[in-house]
């Protein structure tokens, strides 16, 4: 009996495609690992590498904020304009980006959202930075929340607000984009600045040189403001 069995046993074929495709299964769990921690990022840091992508100042390009400001401010459609006479704070649409008196507010406000996560990221760095002990001494002294702030707080971040300040107008000063998208300049010279005149008559007007000439000196008034905040930033660290 154990000899016809045996022999049973022996005349089953093997099949050839269950050898051929046991290695791979085996290898196949290495393989997707090495796929998800080796190659995955790879192929993420190429894409990355083709965008402007900050961590921490999130991927909103300056035209898309310009574009989505405009219809905001817009007579006719625009959510402004909705909800102040919603509130019944005014009575009739206000034409934001068409009044010379109001144009250049409205871009102040586009630009300061744009650069709001700068600043906070900036700034709750700097209200880390404050030691505990200091607030608890001041408690201990009897000040309160106003003075804790006062004389705790905004001497704490002083610095740090400085230097975002100078950042921001640097930025702010070489803006281009959001002015052009959203006014052009106008209405009439209302929202022009040096940079923005400098680019409409260098690319627009092909006059180079004087485009040119307008964005050196402006270049030299930022340096002149630049030297001034080291020179007095220097005197403070030496007394």
């Amino acid at each position: 009996m154990t000899a016809i069995v045996s022999a049973s046993h022996e005349d089953v074929p093997i099949r050839p495609w269950r050898g051929r495709i046991l290695p791979y299964c085996l290898l196949t769990p290495a393989v997707l690992a090495t796929l998800v921690v080796v190659f995955l990022p790879m192929v993420e840091a190429i894409v990355t590498s083709l965008y402007d992508f900050i961590l921490w100042k999130p991927a909103l390009p300056s035209v898309v904020i310009a574009l989505v400001w405009r219809w905001i401010y817009d007579p006719n459609t625009g959510i402004l304009n909705e909800l102040l006479l919603r509130l019944h704070i005014i009575e009739s649409a206000v034409p934001w980006l068409a009044d010379p008196d109001k144009a250049l507010y409205a871009i102040i406000a586009t630009l300061t959202w744009q650069g709001f996560p700068f600043f906070a990221v900036m700034i709750l760095a700097g209200l880390q930075s404050i030691p505990e002990n200091q607030y608890e001494a001041a408690a201990i002294d009897g000040a309160g929340t106003w003075q804790q702030f006062r004389h705790v707080t905004l001497p704490g971040i002083s610095g740090i607000l400085a230097t975002a300040g100078l950042l921001r107008i640097i930025w702010v000063a070489n803006s281009v984009d959001v002015i052009f998208v959203m006014t052009g300049g106008g209405p009439g010279y209302a929202t022009f600045t040096l940079p923005l005149y400098a680019f409409v008559k260098a690319r627009q007007n092909l006059d180079f040189g004087y485009g040119t000439a307008i964005a050196v000196t402006f270049s030299l008034l930022l340096a002149g403001v630049v030297a001034l905040y080291i020179a007095r930033s220097s005197r403070e660290v030496a007394s």
